[in-house]
C-alpha cells in the first residue's frame, strides 16, 4: 500500500471519530443536558480538543493523497494545527488561571490561524483556475465576487462592530486583540464569498463545505465578542459547539475528493445580473439604516465600496449588453456588402419549419463570369462590383431582405405561388443587368437564378434544390429556372448526396486521419494535421475532394468545421492525458474565415477540455488569404491573439507573394507538394524553393516542406534550411490511435515509416 492511499484511510478513519466526537459535543451544549452551565474537563478539555486536533490531522493526512496539489491543504493543516494548539494550551494551561491574560499565548495560536487559511483559500482558487484552464476571469464576474463580499462583510461590520467595540474594555492589547478576530475573519468571509462567486454552480462540495466551515467561525467569533461585550458568555454554550462544527466542516471539506470538472463547467459563474443588485441593494440598504441609527464606521465604509463596485457593475452589463447586440448584428452580417449573411438566411429557413403554414420559393441567384471579372481586373474591382449589386438587390427588394451567402451568390425567401417568384426573378435579373461604373470602366453582368418551393419539414433541402436549379438555368443559359424532381435526374443524386452529407455530420461519420508533421533538427513530431474522410455507410470512405466542394456550396461547411474541430480537440485532449501533448492542425475554409463567432468556438472548445491555445494550429490556403483579406484579417487577428499558430498551406499554388505574408498574422509556410517534387531535377524550382526558405526565415515565419516522399528530398530539404517536414516518407495519414502510437515511438528522422496506414494520401 503506498503512502498516499494509507494516509487516505487514516484520514477517514480519524473523520470519522473526529464527527463523532463533535456530534457528542454538540449534544452536550444543547440548553438542559449538561448538569451543571460552565467549562467541564470533560467536554471541553477532552471532547473539544479532540475535534479540533483531530480535524487538523485529518486535513494533514488528506494533503498526501493529493500529489502535486498538496500545498494549499498543507497551509490549511498548519493553520488549524495552530489553532488546536491554542486551545489545548488554554484547557490546560490559561483555563485553571484566577484571571485569563489577554492577549495571551493561545490568542497568538488562534490569530495565527487566519493567514494559513487566508493563503490556502488564495491557493485553492489558482489550483481551481488552472485545473479548469479557463483563459481568464470575466471582469464581470470578478465584480460579482467584490460585490458579494464587501457587501457581506459590510453587513457584519455595520451590526456587529459596533456592539462589540461599545462594550470593549482593558488595555489597548486586550482591545486589538479582541478586534483582531472579527477584522480577520470579515477578510476570510470576503475572499470565500468572492471565490464563490466566481466558481458558482461548478464550485463542488469542496468550496461549499469551506465555506459554510469559515462562514461558522465568523458567526462564532462574532457572537463570542458579543456576548463578552455583555460578560453574558458561558463556557460550552451553543458558540462553542458552532466552533466545533466549523472545525469539522473543514476537515470534511479537506478529505472529500475533488470532483472532475464536466465538460463546460469551466464557465458557469452566478453571474447575473440579479446577484449584483441582491448584494448591492443589501449594501445600499445599510447606508441608508446608517443615515438613522448609530452603525459601525467600518460596515459604513465596507457597504460604500460594496456600492461603488455595484455601480461599476452595472455599467459593465451595459457595456456587455451593447456589445453582444453588435457582435449579434455582426454575425448575422456580410461584411462587404452589408447585407445579411447565410447565418442570417439559415436562421431564416429554420424559422419557417416553426410555422408550416407558411407558402414561398427560395431563390438563389449567382453572377455570370464573375470569376473572370475577378481574374482580369482583380478581387478589389470584384468587391466593388458585388457591393454595388447588393445596393441594388437592397433598394429593389426593400422589406424581402437577400442574404449574400457567399462569393457571388444571393438568397432570397419569397413568399407567395411559383407565379409571384417568377415575377420576383425576373425583376432582380432586369436590374442587376444594368451597367455598372467600377474602375474606370463600365461593366455589364448577367445572372442565374434557380427556385425550389419551400419545403417546412425541411428548408434546408429547399435551398439544395434551389442551388440545383441556378446550375441547370446557367448550363441553359436560361436566366430562370424552377426546380423539377422528374427532369433534373442527376440534380436528385446531388440533393441525395447532400442530405446524405447531412445526416453523415450529425451521425458522426465523418472521421479524422492524422499526418505527422516532423521537425527536422530534432526528429520529434511537430504536429499532426487533421485530414477529413466520410465514412459512407454504402460508398465506403470517401475523400475530401469528393463532398467538401459539395459542403461549401450548399452552406454545410460550418458543420463540418465544427465536427472536424470537435473531434480533432478530443484527440488533442487524449493525447496530453497519454504524456504526449503534440499540437492538432485543422485546415478552415474559406466560409469559416467570414464567421466572426468561429474564434469565441475554438476558445470555449479548448477550455472545455482543460487545453491551452498551444494544443491548436489552423491551416489556410494561400488562395483563401488573398482572396477575402478584408474579411478575413479579423478573425485571423483574434486567433492569432488568442496564441494559436496559422500556417498558409500549399504555398505556391496561388499568387506565391510574400508581400501578404508580412502583413497577416501567419507563423508558418508550407510549401505544396509540386515544388518538392520538383526540387532534385529541376534547378530552377530549387532555386525558388531555397529563396522562399530564406526570406519566410527573414520574415520570422517557421517552413514546412509537404509532400515528401523519399529520403533525398528529405535531404535536400535539411540542407536547404527547411524546420519541418510532411509525407508519405515519413508517414501517411493514420487512424487516431495509430496516430499516437506513432507520435510515442517516432524519435528520429532516421526512422522511415513505410507501410501505409491509410488508403490514400492527404
Amino acid at each position: 500500500m503506498t503512502l498516499s492511499r494509507a494516509a487516505h484511510r487514516a484520514s477517514l478513519v480519524l473523520l470519522c471519530l473526529v464527527v463523532l466526537a463533535s456530534l457528542a459535543y454538540v449534544v452536550s451544549c444543547l440548553p438542559g443536558v449538561r448538569p451543571a452551565p460552565g467549562y467541564s474537563g470533560v467536554w471541553e478539555v477532552g471532547f473539544f480538543n479532540l475535534v479540533s486536533t483531530g480535524s487538523a490531522s485529518c486535513i494533514l493526512l488528506s494533503a498526501l493523497r493529493r500529489g502535486p496539489d498538496r500545498r494549499p491543504w498543507l497551509l490549511l493543516g498548519l493553520g488549524l494545527s495552530c489553532y488546536a494548539a491554542g486551545t489545548l494550551f488554554f484547557s490546560l494551561v490559561l483555563q485553571p488561571l484566577p484571571e485569563l491574560p489577554v492577549p495571551s499565548v493561545s490568542d497568538g495560536l488562534w490569530l495565527a490561524f487566519y493567514p494559513f487559511a487566508i493563503s490556502a483559500v488564495v491557493q485553492l482558487a489558482r489550483a481551481e483556475h488552472s485545473r479548469r484552464r479557463t483563459v481568464g476571469l470575466r471582469t464581470a464576474t470578478l465584480l460579482d465576487g467584490v460585490i458579494a463580499g464587501l457587501s457581506l462583510s459590510g453587513i457584519s461590520a455595520a451590526f456587529a462592530f459596533e456592539r462589540i467595540t461599545s462594550g470593549a474594555a482593558g488595555s489597548a492589547a486586550q482591545v486589538l486583540t479582541n478586534m483582531a478576530y472579527p477584522v480577520a475573519d470579515l477578510v476570510l468571509l470576503a475572499l470565500v464569498s468572492c471565490v464563490l462567486v466566481v466558481l458558482g454552480r461548478g464550485a463542488g462540495p469542496t468550496w461549499w463545505l469551506l465555506g459554510t466551515g469559515f462562514v461558522a467561525f465568523t458567526a462564532a467569533d462574532t457572537l463570542f465578542l458579543l456576548y463578552l461585550a455583555n460578560d453574558d458568555y458561558t463556557p460550552g454554550s451553543l458558540i462553542d459547539a458552532t466552533w466545533a462544527v466549523a472545525v469539522v466542516l473543514v476537515a470534511v471539506a479537506a478529505v472529500t475528493p475533488a470532483r472532475p470538472v464536466p465538460p463546460g463547467s469551466a464557465s458557469r459563474p452566478v453571474s447575473t445580473i440579479v446577484l449584483p443588485a441582491v448584494f448591492g441593494g443589501s449594501a445600499g440598504a445599510v447606508l441608508v439604516a446608517g443615515a438613522f441609527v448609530h452603525l459601525s464606521a467600518v460596515g459604513i465604509v465596507l457597504s460604500g465600496a460594496a456600492v461603488v463596485a455595484m455601480i461599476a457593475r452595472l455599467i459593465q452589463a451595459l457595456r456587455e449588453a451593447v456589445h453582444l447586440t453588435e457582435s449579434r448584428r455582426q454575425a448575422r452580417t456580410d461584411e462587404l456588402t452589408g447585407l445579411p449573411n447565410r447565418r442570417w438566411f439559415y436562421e431564416q429557413l429554420d424559422a419557417a419549419r416553426t410555422a408550416p403554414d407558411t407558402a414561398g420559393h427560395v431563390l438563389l441567384l449567382d453572377l455570370d463570369q464573375f470569376k473572370e471579372v475577378n481574374d482580369a481586373l482583380g478581387h478589389s474591382t470584384g468587391d466593388t462590383l458585388l457591393r454595388q449589386v447588393a445596393d441594388r438587390l437592397r433598394n429593389l427588394l426593400g422589406s424581402e431582405a437577400v442574404a449574400r451567402l457567399g462569393g457571388d451568390e444571393f438568397a432570397l425567401l419569397c413568399p407567395g405561388d411559383a407565379a409571384a417568384a417568377r415575377v420576383t426573378a425576373q425583376r432582380i435579373l432586369t436590374a442587376i443587368r444594368d451597367p455598372y461604373d467600377v474602375s474606370l470602366m463600365v461593366l455589364h453582368i448577367d445572372g442565374s437564378i434557380g427556385m425550389a418551393p419551400l419545403d417546412p419539414q425541411d428548408p434546408g433541402r429547399s435551398l439544395t434544390r434551389a442551388d440545383i436549379a441556378m446550375y441547370r438555368a446557367k448550363r441553359a443559359r436560361a436566366g430562370i429556372e424552377l426546380y423539377v424532381e422528374e427532369a433534373e435526374p442527376v440534380g436528385w443524386d446531388r440533393v441525395s448526396r447532400v442530405e446524405a452529407l447531412r445526416r453523415g455530420i450529425a451521425t458522426g461519420e465523418l472521421e479524422l486521419d492524422y499526418q505527422p508533421v516532423v521537425d527536422v533538427a530534432s526528429g520529434t513530431t511537430r504536429a499532426l494535421e487533421a485530414l477529413v474522410r466520410w465514412r459512407h455507410p454504402e460508398r465506403g470512405r470517401i475523400a475530401p475532394d469528393d463532398f467538401l466542394p459539395l459542403a461549401e456550396q450548399t452552406g454545410l461547411m460550418h458543420d463540418v468545421t465544427m465536427a472536424v474541430l470537435g473531434t480533432a480537440l478530443n484527440h488533442a485532449a487524449r493525447l496530453a492525458r497519454e504524456g504526449v501533448p503534440v499540437p492538432i492542425a485543422v485546415n478552415l475554409s474559406a466560409s469559416d474565415l467570414l464567421d466572426a463567432t468561429l474564434p469565441d468556438v475554438i476558445e470555449s472548445g479548448l477550455r472545455v477540455r482543460g487545453l491551452t491555445t498551444g494544443a491548436l494550429r489552423i491551416e489556410i490556403t494561400e488562395t483563401l488569404l488573398v482572396a477575402d483579406r478584408e474579411r478575413s484579417d479579423p478573425v485571423l487577428a483574434r486567433l492569432r491573439g488568442m496564441g494559436i499558430a496559422i500556417a498558409v498551406d500549399d504555398y505556391g499554388t496561388g499568387y506565391s507573394s510574400l508581400a501578404y505574408l508580412h502583413d497577416l498574422p501567419v507563423s508558418e509556410l508550407k510549401i505544396d507538394r509540386i515544388f518538392i517534387d520538383r526540387v532534385l531535377h529541376d534547378p530552377r524550382t530549387a532555386t525558388i524553393v531555397r529563396s522562399t526558405i530564406r526570406l519566410a526565415h527573414d520574415l520570422g515565419l517557421t517552413v514546412i516542406g509537404e509532400g515528401v516522399e523519399t529520403a533525398e528530398q528529405l535531404d535536400w530539404l535539411d540542407r536547404a534550411g527547411a524546420d519541418a517536414v510532411q509525407g508519405w516518407h515519413l508517414a501517411r495519414p493514420m487512424p487516431p490511435d495509430a496516430s499516437l502510437e506513432w507520435v510515442r515511438s517516432y524519435r528520429s528522422t532516421s526512422q522511415m515509416v513505410a507501410e501505409p496506414t491509410t488508403a490514400s494520401p492527404s
